[in-house]
Parts: C-alpha cells; sequence; structure tokens
C-alpha cells in the first residue's frame, strides 16, 4: 500500500476517557495510545488511568458510558507527573492520530497537563484525525466505523487504550481504500492552538475567534484590554499558548 500522506516512520494513535464532557471541570481519567511503524507493524502501547488532583468528580453519565469508577481511580490511577516523561518518549516525532481529537482528546490534553505545570506537546506534531476522513466517506462513529471496515464487533470500546487500536485499524482501512490525501488537506493536520478562542489569519498573525474581541488582533487587545487578556491567561489558555502571544507580543510592541 502506497504510504499516504507522507507517514512519520512510526506512528501513535491516542485516545481518552474523562469523568466529564466540560474539559474545564471534568478531568482525565485514562489515557489510553498505541504506537505503529508506517508499515502497519505494532511497536508497543501507552496505557495509563490517571489521578487526578482534586476535587474532582466522576459524573454518572460518564460512568456509564465507560464504566470506569472514581473509586477505581482512587485505588489505580498515577498522576501525570510520574508518566510524563514515559508520554514524550512514547510520542517521539511521530504522526499523532485521532478520532475527532482535534475537537475533544487534544484540547482535553492540554487542560489537564497544564493543571499538573506540564506541557503535552502535541501540537508541535502533525495530527491525522480519522473523523474528519470519515465525515467525508460515510460520517460515523468510531465503533460503527470499525465494524464496517473489519466486520467485528468493537470490544472494549470507550476503553481508551482500546479505542485508540480501533482508530488506527479505521486509519489504516481508510488509507486501503480511499486517497485519503485527497479528503485530508496540509492545514487539517496541523493546530496551531488547542483552545477555539484563537487562530490565525492570513497574516500570521493571533486573532481571537470568539468573545467581545472576536476578529481582532489580539496584539490589538492587548493594549487595549488587558484585563480580558489576564483573564484569558487566567482561565482559558494552556501555557503553550501564552508562551507564543507573549512572543508575538513582544515582537510587534
Amino acid at each position: 500500500m502506497k504510504n499516504q500522506l507522507d507517514l512519520t516512520p512510526n506512528i501513535v494513535s491516542i485516545d481518552i476517557e474523562t469523568s466529564g464532557l466540560d474539559k474545564n471541570k471534568a478531568r482525565i481519567i485514562q489515557i489510553g495510545g498505541v504506537k505503529y511503524t508506517n508499515k502497519w507493524k505494532k511497536l508497543s502501547e501507552f496505557n495509563h488511568y490517571i489521578l487526578p488532583k482534586e476535587p474532582w468528580e466522576m459524573e454518572p453519565d460518564a460512568e456509564a458510558v465507560h464504566g470506569i469508577s472514581k473509586e477505581f481511580i482512587l485505588e489505580n490511577g498515577v498522576p501525570l507527573e510520574d508518566i510524563y516523561d514515559e508520554w514524550l518518549e512514547f510520542l517521539g516525532d511521530c504522526d499523532i492520530i485521532t478520532y475527532n481529537g482535534n475537537a475533544f482528546d487534544i484540547p482535553f490534553l492540554y487542560v489537564e497537563f497544564q493543571r499538573a505545570g506540564l506541557d503535552p506537546k502535541i501540537i508541535e506534531h502533525r495530527l491525522i484525525d480519522v473523523y474528519k476522513i470519515e465525515k467525508e466517506v460515510n460520517a460515523n462513529t468510531l465503533t460503527a466505523a470499525y465494524t464496517r471496515y473489519t466486520g467485528k464487533e468493537a470490544i472494549d470500546a470507550h476503553d481508551a487504550n482500546a479505542d485508540s487500536k480501533m482508530t488506527i485499524r479505521v486509519l489504516y482501512e481508510q488509507m486501503n481504500r480511499f486517497n485519503v490525501e485527497e479528503i485530508l488537506k496540509p492545514e487539517d493536520m496541523k493546530m496551531d492552538f488547542p483552545e477555539a478562542i484563537l487562530s490565525l489569519n492570513e497574516d500570521g498573525k493571533i486573532i481571537l475567534t470568539g468573545g467581545k474581541h472576536k476578529d481582532e488582533l489580539i496584539f490589538e487587545v492587548c493594549k487595549k484590554d488587558p484585563s480580558y487578556i489576564k483573564w484569558l491567561f487566567a482561565n482559558v489558555l494552556c501555557q503553550t499558548s501564552k508562551d507564543k502571544v507573549m512572543k508575538e507580543y513582544n515582537s510587534l510592541k
């Protein structure tokens, strides 16, 4: 099979489970991943239950989906700090594969790592969101896509490690069946900021995409409304985004 997308020699698929859906309130309680060569040979796995810093609660709706209780996490979870070096080694310089990760998993990971004073180092990589392909060719959930392509039941769905394995299998099947290079454009495989409120304009300058300063250059907002920027820094932006904002501000002032 042609190496569509010019995948890196090794690729990793990642997935998370959370205590709820609101990344500003809910917490990551499992990170799963699997590493393959771009010839589809499995190399290693990454699978940890995460012990969030208190206070936090497991929302009943979330537990009903993934079956993980707070009591289980308190007994089996580990702090992010304890697995950070392993995480960075696992990512290496690989392309990162997710299923709807650009909208859910990656922003969640940035918020959770920031709480621990860490940088997940994700947006430095090329990001391949399999869901973007699936929306174009079939538009369906991960479990339905996996079953359709493989004819197998999605065992252990909503377990982060199992979901990461299904994701990479779906990408393999997609690349066998479709010209994914015509579906995924280069801009689809990069993330300038994990927060939706920031983006780059055509000139490569940082703009706000929402709030009372929507579509304004953040450099200008820094000058005229510093209290708003202070609020963003305290409540919304991860350290990576803060560094980018300050780098641009200092270069333009």
